[in-house]
């Protein structure tokens, strides 16, 4: 019997995808490079577009459809769908019970993400927070936790950077802000994540929001989404943490947090194109400045593949080991809420409790 249960475990996974976007581009090559796993099978709304993500990528199965995707024996799934269309699949693979590891944000409202949250009891489910898992954010949160530098005072936090979307001037899901799109949901998630990770809950927030370059291609009778925030925090330890974030900027100065101790103050700024890669960290006393950490940036290769792999990585060893993920539906439940409350920040101008 023993033998039986480690043959068990030593067999490959055998992974399907959901999504031609983000799913093939990032989700598809993170899993083909991890030991134990299979990719079997794909699924997406384009049958032709399918096949050919399918055939590029050695998958066997190519789906058109939730029903023929999920008729497949499947030991775990991911999923990359617009807010707007991640609950239905999701419920599916609970029902089936299959392991699910989604994109954030969770759904596309409170209420979506408070069902999903529930049905995940029992099954093992995660969320792709995977700024999380690079060297220059974990090694933040150790100087952080160590207090070396003593206690934080105060945060800024500037993300402006210049999406496809609003370089092409194209409508999707994320500029529409009935499908789920916008700073909030693209950015703002991942930074809410973040925030509460490294420094622990906020209690409170006041936003306040523009979607005026969404506006500008948006069609007659579309929502345009926000594309600039502006958000304060309160937090029980911190005297402020304030954020600006927008994917609209053509000049914006890219990903950067400040974070201000007792004794010192600490830089995290990415300046490049690349949402995940060229991070440097930099510690500034007095009037010396040094850098501690700069990890190499990879050549030819989305720099979004790199992490997506470390935390898929570890959810395959929960999917074998039959225990927990982190971060979970109940992390991703919380985002959800801030996110919620920024949206009725922003829409009445108004302090929100968390």
């Amino acid at each position: 019997m023993a033998k039986y249960f480690r043959d068990m475990n030593l067999k490959p996974l055998r992974f399907g995808v959901i999504g031609l976007g983000f799913g093939a581009n990032i989700h598809v090559p993170a899993l083909k490079m991890l030991k134990g796993v299979q990719v079997v099978a794909i699924a997406g709304r384009d049958l032709t577009k399918v096949r050919l993500v399918a055939k590029k990528f050695d998958i066997p199965v190519a789906c058109a459809t939730l029903k023929d995707f999920f008729q497949q024996k499947l030991d775990a799934i991911t999923i990359a769908l617009p807010p707007s269309e991640a609950e239905k699949a999701i419920s599916m693979a609970f029902k089936k019970g299959v392991p699910v590891l989604a994109e954030k944000p969770l759904s596309i409202s409170l209420k979506s993400a408070l069902k999903l949250e529930k049905l995940a009891k029992g099954n093992i489910a995660g969320i792709d927070f995977q700024f999380a898992e690079l060297d220059v954010f974990k090694k933040l949160k150790e100087i952080i936790d160590s207090k070396k530098f003593g206690n934080v005072r105060h945060v800024q936090i500037v993300w402006m950077v210049y999406s496809a979307a609003h370089r092409k001037k194209e409508w999707s899901w994320k500029v529409d802000a009935k499908r789920g799109g916008g700073v909030i949901s693209l950015l703002g998630s991942h930074m809410f994540y973040l925030i509460e990770w490294l420094f622990g809950p906020v209690t409170g927030l006041l936003a306040s929001s523009s979607s005026k370059e969404t506006s500008v291609f948006s069609p007659k009778g579309s929502s345009p989404a926000e594309d600039l925030v502006s958000i304060i925090f309160n937090h029980p330890k911190i005297a402020k943490i304030a954020a600006t974030i927008s994917n609209a900027s053509p000049s914006g100065i890219g990903h950067r947090w400040e974070i201000v101790f007792d004794s010192a103050t600490v830089i995290l700024h990415n300046p490049t194109f690349d949402y995940m890669s060229g991070f440097a960290l930099k510690i500034r006393k007095g009037e010396h400045e040094r850098k501690i950490l700069i990890p190499k940036v990879p050549r030819n290769i989305d720099g979004r593949i790199k992490p997506f792999r470390s935390l898929a990585h570890r959810f395959v060893k929960a999917v074998k080991s039959k225990k927990q993920f982190m971060p979970n539906f109940t992390v991703g439940l919380r985002v959800q809420k801030l996110m919620e409350a920024c949206y009725n920040s922003s829409g009445g101008n108004k302090y929100i409790r968390i």
